[in-house]
């Protein structure tokens, strides 16, 4: 807290208030901005606003930050402490050597970066549990929760597909459960590289997936999983197929009832011969499906 000293013009005079002592108040805003600055930083809900916040503090501490790979050139002398903890590229704080600035850099600023690591690092191991309790080990994709959230989103007319691997057991049985997960790994990673950026799938649980198609109708879901079909005929590392059963969302339509639809639709087309895509109507009525 600033301090208000007393002092005489000269000898015999009147005592009269001066001005705070300058260093001390510089100081004491200092501590606040940097109080400030870690209340704000606990409230951080990702790395990225966590760093932001702290480049923000260096700019309220009368700093500069400036790119790494401009520090020796036109900017002041910068200080070798990255602010950017590995999301960009190096960011270094800088003031004028001998400035007031500098010297509130120097003081504060290398244990608020410790504390914002500490955040960071929390953060980091927060969202970690996050995506481990939605994402399946063995695929990558999302599991049957990471579904649930995206299939919340889904509106209706939307497209829902269950896809499900051929004689599955049979490939475990006569080749070992090594060649199981190779084909769900394979499978997998053939859905990430051929869905479109809004279109989402998920390890429903075994053999079984589903493949979300937002914005897309039931018949155009069932086009887009004839392009998977044949993206999984170049890759498959057996020969193992999958059927498919696709359901469009109706109108106030619960979400267990689109997989329950769906998923009557793959079975379908199971007992028609496997290998093939079963498109089912809002109203249950199956509808025939032609190859492309």
């Amino acid at each position: 807290m600033a301090v208000l000293m007393t002092t005489y013009d000269e000898p015999g005079g009147d005592a009269k208030e001066a001005r705070p002592n300058q260093s001390q108040t510089e100081e004491t805003t200092a501590l606040w901005t940097v109080n400030s600055a870690l209340r704000s930083l606990l409230r951080a809900t990702n790395e990225r606003e966590a760093v932001a916040r702290l480049l923000d503090t260096v700019r309220q501490l009368g700093g500069q930050v400036v790119p790494a790979r401009r520090a020796d050139n036109d900017v002041p002398i910068a200080l070798p402490l990255d602010l950017a903890f590995g999301l960009d590229e190096p960011l270094l704080p800088a003031a004028p050597p001998a400035s007031v600035a500098r010297a509130q850099l120097e003081r504060h600023l290398p244990s608020l970066i410790e504390d914002v690591r500490l955040i960071v690092e929390h953060l980091r191991a927060e969202d970690r549990l996050a995506e481990d309790a939605t994402t399946d080990p063995l695929t990558g994709l999302s599991n049957r929760r990471g579904l649930a959230r995206t299939l919340e989103r889904l509106r209706p007319g939307s497209g829902v597909a269950v896809l499900d691997l051929d004689h599955f057991k049979r490939l475990n049985d006569e080749h070992g459960h090594a060649a199981g997960d190779q084909v769900l790994v394979a499978l997998g990673r053939m859905l990430r590289d051929e869905l479109r950026l809004n279109e989402q799938c998920a390890r429903f649980g075994g053999e079984e997936f589903v493949v979300a198609f937002p914005g897309t109708t039931g018949a155009e879901a069932a086009q887009a999983v004839e392009r998977l079909r044949g993206a999984w005929a170049q890759c498959r590392p057996w020969p193992v197929t999958f059927s498919t059963g696709v359901a469009e969302i109706g109108a106030s339509e619960p979400l267990p009832d689109v997989l329950h639809r769906a998923d009557n639709a793959l079975y379908q087309a199971k007992s028609l011969g496997r290998d093939r895509v079963q498109v089912v109507g809002q109203e249950g009525a199956h509808e025939p499906h032609a190859a492309v």
